[in-house]
């Protein structure tokens, strides 16, 4: 079968705590799942639900591009670098992501392997497509975009994310309604979902390039 995969290394984890069990929270719990044309709060979608493979790694398994994005979105505000594969994956599929085999997972390795040769945030294996190069190039967008947020704004974001009004923001974070606004309008935040809708749409492109 064609799947995605992603894979999360935690940069410096001798000399910082462990944010595996965050990442896996954040990756399995209702948020912001967007498509071309829209978006929607929802639970990602995954063949192969993220787990800890080695140590400090996270590894999933999806056909589902905008659960993909959220993925990428969510890492790439933290302390990860990202490798992220599409392609064969052997079955039947193992019940856990940690069992399963195939070509793109061996490309998931080499481009997290990339990404410590580079010192990259995020590096997508290519694979000669002009699709999948498009794609690769709006994915280092949403990563650069998703660390360059301050912590203040990144916490009205989360909020915003889950489609939360600006008082319901506001209230959640014990500040003033004026002070959500200044953390983080909400065209830019309107700004942050289109990229990361075009992300979906080209990641679709990619997965399916046209003949």
């Amino acid at each position: 079968m064609l799947a995605w995969v992603i894979l999360a290394d935690q940069v410096d984890s001798r000399r910082h705590n462990d944010e595996v069990p965050h990442l896996l929270t954040a990756l399995t719990s209702p948020g912001l799942l967007v498509s071309p044309t829209g978006y929607t709060v929802g639970t990602p979608q995954w063949v192969l639900p993220p787990e800890r493979t080695s140590g400090d790694e996270v590894q999933a398994l999806t056909t589902d591009p905008a659960s993909l994005i959220h993925a990428v979105w969510t890492s790439g505000s933290g302390p990860w670098r990202i490798g992220v594969s599409h392609g064969e994956v052997d079955t039947p599929l193992p019940d856990s992501t940690r069992a399963a085999r195939g070509p793109a997972y061996i490309s998931a390795r080499e481009a997290i392997d990339e990404c410590r040769r580079r010192r990259a945030a995020i590096h997508v294996f290519a694979d000669g497509t002009d699709g999948m190069r498009r794609f690769s190039q709006v994915a280092q967008v949403v990563v650069d975009l998703a660390r360059r947020l301050r912590p203040a704004a990144r916490d009205v974001a989360k909020f915003y994310d889950l489609s939360m009004s600006s008082d319901e923001t506001a209230r959640a974070l014990g500040i003033s309604t004026s002070a959500v606004s200044q953390r983080l309008t909400r065209a830019r935040w309107e700004y942050l979902v289109g990229i990361r809708q075009l992300a979906v749409d080209l990641a679709q492109e990619a997965q399916w390039p046209s003949p």
